[in-house]
């Protein structure tokens, strides 16, 4: 239950002068709380939507003090789809993803966390011995290094597929017959608690597809991606 000495409380420690000389733009806002021991949520987002960006960089404790008592006034993470999905060099894949906020304003994502999800399952016998370790059986990865996450503010993320993934130097020494091929399902997840819960975003799904074979005297490694909203492509280098 919203306690409105918990909220003065913090209120003071943005500004401990607090309307003691000019009536503040947060004046309505704070009636409306100090006036029922339930305030309406939609009569509180539609004060706080009336408090211009500035002022609220000042009252940051308060407004998050806010979004915590009424988790519905955070904004959220929409219109998740490809910007671009292209070929890159050596064969990669380039994509980029892009997202909106359903306030028009990025930044009340800044709570939010946006990683992808990559699973596989075991390896054929056939090709096991030319993949590294950790991708001969089945597992789970969820982004890489410092890119394990990108905060839903930024409104982008960036994801490059080399054509070489999972497959060890041992590919090169491939000569056929057939091919070497290696499926993998990525989707992307975004998480609202820091990090403690994530759940996939829809129409956010993916398969990656990776082949090896062996064409005249070379080793040529292929990859193609498609999912999402219907979205496709494919690129390969031959070494």
């Amino acid at each position: 239950m919203f306690k409105f000495k918990e909220f003065e409380k913090v209120l003071f420690k943005d500004n401990p002068k607090y309307e003691r000389i000019k009536t503040s733009d947060l004046h309505d806002l704070v009636a409306l709380l100090e006036k029922s021991a339930s305030p309406n949520v939609d009569a509180v987002g539609k004060e706080m939507k009336r408090i211009k960006k500035d002022k609220w960089k000042k009252y940051a404790r308060t407004r998050e003090y806010l979004l915590t008592e009424f988790p519905a006034l955070r904004a959220n993470l929409i219109n998740f789809r490809t910007k671009t999905l292209a070929a890159g060099s050596a064969g990669a894949i380039n994509h980029v993803l892009v997202w909106d906020s359903d306030s028009g304003d990025m930044d009340d994502l800044s709570h939010l966390k946006v990683r992808e999800h990559v699973s596989w399952g075991s390896a054929d016998p056939a090709v096991a011995p030319y993949v590294i370790s950790e991708y001969k059986g089945g597992g789970n990865h969820y982004g890489q290094g410092n890119a394990a996450f990108t905060p839903g503010n930024v409104g982008q993320g960036d994801d490059t597929h080399a054509a070489l993934g999972p497959f060890s130097p041992e590919v090169l020494k491939f000569n056929g017959p057939g091919v070497l091929k290696y499926e993998m399902d990525q989707v992307y997840e975004l998480s609202e608690d820091g990090g403690s819960s994530w759940k996939a975003i829809p129409k956010s799904t993916f398969k990656i597809v990776r082949v090896a074979s062996f064409e005249g005297g070379k080793t040529k490694l292929s990859i193609a991606k498609g999912g999402g909203n219907g979205e496709k492509i494919a690129n390969s280098t031959t070494i």
